[in-house]
């Protein structure tokens, strides 16, 4: 199965078991479900929840891969743990906003939004993502 196949099934199935619990959160953490719902419900920006969902695929997808290295430098070669956010967004998560699924997610990748596409850092909670709105970022 290649990674298109793999990364697009996993979306495909992490839609059905989240539309079969709509009003049970899989996040148990209440802190961590807190910051999931503040990026995941702010519909004045919706580049977080592409970033979100980008990581959280390609962790699913590799867990080897460290989520907070979302960026390749440009030759294309992968640094340790590195994955392409940009690419994982532009080629899975931009599906979710056609049919079947219909999300409102923003029509281009959150990877070139100001909050993001001047970042090419180890993303920490430390780190200061800039952008509107602030708690979003």
């Amino acid at each position: 199965m290649t990674e298109t196949d793999t990364c697009l099934r996993i979306l495909s199935d992490s839609y059905s078991r989240a539309i079969s619990r709509i009003t049970k959160p899989f996040i148990n953490d209440a802190a961590i479900l807190q910051c999931v719902e503040v990026v995941a419900l702010c519909l004045r920006n919706r580049a977080g929840v592409r970033a979100l969902l980008a990581g959280a695929l390609a962790k699913v997808y590799q867990p080897k891969f460290d989520i907070r290295k979302p960026y390749t430098d440009i030759s294309g070669r992968n640094q340790r743990g590195c994955f392409s956010g940009r690419a994982f967004d532009e080629r899975y998560i931009q599906t979710l906003g056609a049919k079947p699924f219909n999300l409102p997610i923003n029509a281009t990748t959150a990877y070139l939004t100001p909050g993001f596409r001047t970042k090419n850092i180890l993303l920490t909670p430390d780190v200061e993502l800039e952008g509107r709105p602030s708690e979003m970022y």
